[in-house]
């Protein structure tokens, strides 16, 4: 998508709760070859209500320009049971054309609007910095207010305007998926792969991990002031305590520890010198131990120990590294 800052990934339809940003539904696309191109925003909206369970129960559902189109929303309002309300292209099909084009008569100033409606279908203009266009089956020809930046002479003060409703509404309850993907990014584990499948299956942990958070804060026997690093901290540790790993990491000793610890074993000269191994083991497992240099060691074990100290702990501790 060279329109967006990151161009290249997997593409994921997200349906999320607009106040709390819980996310509802998740739909991985598979690409202009598994589906059908035509209406895909349409298509994509009705698939997202029906397998989240949200047919027939009166929601209200606020979609950007990309999905918007009289014929969806008017879909949605009689077999779906379904209020709408977005933002909407000006040349798609069906709306009326003397307010929904690139320069609408009358809208010249900053809060100008008008409105057109058929049924319970309403299409509205309103000019902001640039001409704002939505439609909606959830309100009426009612106006709102919104404050605004303004620049007086280099002075740049918030000024109420007034606007469509819709608008209003619209600009309050549309960020709910944006606020999702905001938290999700934080934290996200997420290294490079060339396998797409471990990329989407980490999205979707980091999402389950964000629906956990919200459902934490929103539980009335937990508490309300925990951050969402903490509460990823918690999740991690939760997911690692008390898991030890017994697989010992290095080269394998050459002398099994029962064989160094039964047969008899004589200290003896080598021709260099070289570090004692009891040292350099024990040092390696954070004791403050200095590691020495001796000639001296075990012929049987091949091993260059200190005498007499790391000679006779090496051949009768069993734990002698620690």
């Amino acid at each position: 998508m060279p329109q967006k800052p990151l161009k290249w990934g997997v593409k994921a339809w997200v349906l999320a709760d607009s106040q709390q940003s819980y996310i509802q539904y998740v739909d991985i696309y598979p690409g202009r070859n598994a589906i059908p191109q035509t209406h895909l925003g349409s298509s994509v909206v009705k698939r997202c209500l029906e397998n989240s369970n949200l047919v027939g129960k009166g929601y209200h559902l606020y979609t950007d320009n990309f999905f918007t189109s009289p014929e969806l929303f008017a879909n949605l309002f009689e077999n779906f049971g379904t209020y709408a309300c977005g933002t909407v292209r000006y040349n798609r099909r069906g709306l009326p054309k003397d307010i929904m084009c690139k320069k609408p008569s009358g809208i010249n100033l900053r809060g100008d609007m008008k409105f057109r409606q058929k049924g319970f279908l309403v299409a509205s203009v309103w000019r902001d910095k640039k001409n704002v266009y939505t439609v909606s089956t959830i309100h009426d020809h009612s106006t709102s207010q919104l404050k605004r930046l303004v620049n007086n002479d280099g002075t740049f003060t918030r000024q109420n305007f007034e606007c469509p409703k819709a608008v209003a509404d619209y600009t309050c309850n549309m960020g709910g998926v944006d606020h999702a993907d905001q938290y999700i990014q934080y934290y996200c584990y997420n290294h490079k792969t060339y396998k797409w499948s471990k990329r989407v299956f980490f999205v979707l942990m980091e999402m389950a991990k964000f629906n956990a958070f919200k459902l934490f804060l929103m539980s009335p026997n937990h508490q309300t002031n925990l951050t969402f690093l903490d509460f990823s901290i918690s999740v991690a540790k939760g997911l690692v305590n008390g898991y030890i790993s017994e697989t010992r990491r290095g080269r394998p000793s050459l002398m099994p520890v029962e064989n160094r610890l039964v047969q008899r074993h004589m200290p003896a000269s080598f021709d260099k010198k070289s570090k004692c191994h009891l040292c350099y083991m024990r040092n390696r497992n954070n004791r403050q131990v200095p590691i020495k240099q001796t000639k001296f060691g075990c012929l049987e074990c091949v091993k260059h120990l200190c005498l007499p100290e790391c000679f006779s702990k090496y051949h009768t501790e069993r734990n002698c590294y620690n």
